[in-house]
């Protein structure tokens, strides 16, 4: 009854833990607690911590520099054209991949990120710590995603294992810029 968000389907149906698909359904109908939805309540201010820009849900999940950094990484991962600016455009590129993963690892691998970059928002905004390199993030990803793989059907453990071997090799061979002096 009513309209079917095909999205959303794929979403309630990805092998990664419930608080993580609410998580994407809040941030799917921009709920999340974003400064955005704070300043909504008179609460707190509405640039990000990071890149001192409006904070939205779009900007934490997509457009902050540490959140263009790992999409830009998923990116070179998949062999996609251009990293999402937004949901919808994650879901037109996972349409259209032509990586070996399905539907539901993609959606796996979105929420691996959206979490990451989430718990890292948090603990910028409300621990004040700011990671100490954005290359952890990848690695933070990959661990998620290897610890939710007991989630997948067992012909799908296989591709994810596979896949987290890809991206590790990739995020290994990222070196940091060193600048400045000293």
């Amino acid at each position: 009854r009513g309209i079917v968000d095909k999205e959303m389907e794929k979403i309630w149906k990805a092998p990664c833990p419930m608080k993580i698909k609410h998580f994407l359904w809040l941030a799917h109908r921009d709920r999340i607690q974003s400064a955005e939805q704070l300043q909504k309540k008179g609460w707190g201010d509405v640039n990000c911590g990071l890149c001192g820009d409006f904070e939205s849900t779009n900007h934490i999940l997509f457009v902050c520099p540490m959140a263009r950094f790992v999409w830009c990484w998923c990116r070179d991962v998949l062999n996609w054209p251009y990293p999402p600016k937004n949901l919808d455009e994650f879901f037109l590129l996972c349409n259209h991949s032509s990586a070996f993963i399905n539907d539901r690892l993609h959606i796996m691998l979105l929420a691996a990120i959206c979490w990451c970059l989430w718990l890292t928002r948090n603990n910028m905004v409300f621990r004040k710590t700011l990671l100490y390199s954005p290359l952890t993030l990848p690695f933070q990803i990959i661990s998620l995603l290897l610890q939710w793989r007991k989630l997948c059907r067992a012909e799908e453990e296989g591709k994810l294992e596979q896949f987290a071997e890809k991206m590790k090799e990739l995020t290994s061979n990222l070196k940091p810029r060193r600048t400045g002096v000293g």
